[in-house]
């Protein structure tokens, strides 16, 4: 028996949270709520196809912003 045996599921999700609060905590305030919006990415997938594409255009626009702002075009070499 592990030690994650002896914990409730209860316990584990209280663990899963704190750690999640820790982990955005130390983020930037932009980057936590891009984060926060790109793992909700799967749930707006399954709303219907419209939320899903301006899911992914915002997405796209804000990795394209974020590499000119940061000048970092290597992903551009591959063209």
């Amino acid at each position: 028996m592990s030690f994650s045996d002896s914990l409730s599921i209860a316990d584990n999700g209280k663990l899963i949270w704190r750690d999640l609060k820790h982990a955005l905590g130390a983020m930037a305030k932009w980057e936590r709520h891009l984060y926060i919006f790109w793992l909700l990415g799967p749930f707006i997938l399954l709303i219907e196809r419209s939320p899903a594409d301006l899911w992914l255009t915002v997405l796209a626009l804000s990795f394209a912003v974020r590499s000119v702002i940061l000048r970092q075009g290597a992903w551009l070499r591959v063209f």
